[in-house]
């Protein structure tokens, strides 16, 4: 899954190398001084673009001014030391156009690239209006988030400067006057990053973990898809999920969830927290002695799992309640053109039962025997990460139990329906609360096994943000009908085959 950190990492990493080259000779045609300059010159490029005005939410927070004084800094040394390089390569007499070539070029394009994927990393998460698609678009609205990217961006400007210093070491084949202005382009670059930690604020390091968000599509598994790549999926699907949320709670989904879609979705749902809870059973049946306080923590994840498939399940059955054409009026909606998130809800539970009874299982079959925790362990990376990884599901599922009482209000906005919503907001809190603990539970197991998850930080926030947003957001609908989204063939009646019990 792709992350702010690891995108910044990446950069430092392809620059730290190429700097790490021995110096540029004769030998080394591709590797002029003029080209390397030109690509150190783009990855500078990059990151002021990254401190741009486009770069920040159009709403910063109250009392706070963007860019901040450390960005300001950054951007106004970047300027300088981007002048001080073209002057070099005016002394080198550098066609213009030339792009950096070799092995230390394409370390250093492939930097660029990496900055250019933290922009749109960020983006991701903004319309084209710039109005917030996901409740974590929020975490970018104050000074520490500003500056933290800030601060990570100097890191890479400085390890650029380092480039330029294996560039100048070929004082031999460079005109003094051109290696002067190298030398006044690594002093800016130093100078940047001191200025940029002095006026920085609080570190803020769970941003390292900021993910790129996913469209709302409707994914789907294949039993070609590998069990070792399930827990990444996973993650994939919580990212669409929680964009689902998001937008459909201030109405800017492109397809509207209807009465079916909400049902089937709940359903998806109490499966899925049932194969986890199953998974966390089996693999804590394997594990060594030592281990045991990990067993007992995931003895007391499956517990709360299972009481989450079950508020999802008496979810569902409110919802079917409140359809039943033979007491009531039918909600608006069809089973045949489903909502993305409930395609994906079920590729979720796909994914978990394949990761659990093997490649080939799928909702319509029998649960058959688990596969051996070995192999579940061996496909997760181990106990710390699956708990990590199961964690996302509750997490994504209280967003989306958050949100649904306000959808439901727009769906069920003819007068003969609103007797029957209080009965699924009730049922939409015990979720909540049933989910809230699930999560707790899993982050518990995972950093007793050694794994930190530094996404939990950024979850709070953004709980906090829909929980604060759900207050305010639109009673009735803004917009007129949906724009149709592509489809996933799914089955009209999804939850015919057999369900997965545990004792």
């Amino acid at each position: 899954m792709t992350t702010l950190g690891g995108l910044f990492d990446s950069a430092l990493a392809h620059l730290t190398a190429a700097a790490a080259r021995r110096p540029v000779t004769v030998a080394e045609p591709d590797e002029r001084a003029a080209a390397l300059a030109a690509g150190i010159d783009q990855v500078l490029l990059q990151i002021r673009k990254g401190l741009g005005p486009d770069a920040y939410p159009p709403a910063p927070t109250a009392g706070e001014q963007l860019p901040t004084p450390a960005a300001k800094n950054l951007d106004e040394w970047l300027t300088q030391a981007s002048a001080r390089l073209n002057q070099a390569r005016q002394y080198l007499h550098a066609p213009g156009g030339v792009r950096p070539a070799g092995p230390s070029g394409t370390r250093i394009e492939a930097a660029a690239q990496a900055l250019a994927a933290v922009r749109d990393t960020i983006g991701s998460h903004f319309g084209p209006d710039r109005a917030p698609l996901t409740p974590y678009a929020h975490l970018l609205s104050n000074r520490a988030a500003v500056d933290h990217i800030a601060s990570r961006y100097a890191e890479v400007a400085r390890a650029g400067g380092q480039v330029l210093d294996r560039i100048a070491q070929a004082g031999e084949r460079n005109p003094p006057a051109a290696a002067e202005a190298f030398a006044a382009a690594r002093a800016c670059l130093d100078k940047a990053s001191a200025l940029t930690r002095a006026t920085a604020g609080d570190p803020a390091p769970h941003l390292a973990a900021f993910p790129h968000a996913l469209p709302v599509i409707p994914v789907q598994d294949s039993p070609d898809d590998p069990t070792t790549a399930v827990t990444a999926r996973l993650a994939e699907d919580s990212e669409r999920l929680s964009m689902a949320a998001y937008t459909a709670l201030h109405d800017r989904d492109q397809q509207r969830f209807t009465g079916p879609d909400l049902h089937h979705t709940a359903r998806w749902n109490s499966l899925t927290r049932l194969l986890a809870c199953r998974v966390l059973l089996t693999a804590s049946e394997r594990l060594p002695d030592a281990d045991r306080n990990i067993g007992h923590d995931f003895a007391q994840a499956a517990t709360a799992l299972r009481q989450s498939a079950a508020a999802w399940e008496e979810t569902a059955t409110a919802w079917h309640d409140v359809a039943d054409p033979r007491e009531h009026p039918p909600l608006p909606g069809s089973e045949i053109d489903p909502h993305p998130a409930t395609v994906i809800s079920r590729t979720t539970a796909t994914r978990l039962g394949r990761l659990l009874f093997g490649a080939h299982w799928s909702p319509m079959s029998p649960p058959g025997p688990a596969r051996p925790a070995d192999e579940i362990f061996a496909d997760t990376d181990g106990p710390g990460p699956l708990a990590a990884s199961l964690y996302r599901l509750p997490s994504t599922g209280w967003q989306l139990a958050c949100v649904a009482p306000r959808v439901v209000e727009r769906a069920g906005d003819a007068p003969s329906h609103r007797p029957r919503m209080a009965a699924l907001t009730t049922a939409y809190s015990a979720v909540m609360a049933a989910e809230q603990r699930s999560a707790g539970h899993l982050l518990h197991a995972a950093r007793r096994a050694g794994t930190a998850v530094p996404r939990a930080v950024l979850d709070a926030s953004a709980h906090w943000a829909l929980a604060t947003e759900q207050r305010s957001a639109p009673t009735h609908r803004i917009r007129p009908a949906h724009h149709p989204t592509p489809c996933a063939a799914i089955p009209q009646q999804p939850m015919t085959g057999p369900r997965l019990h545990l004792s």
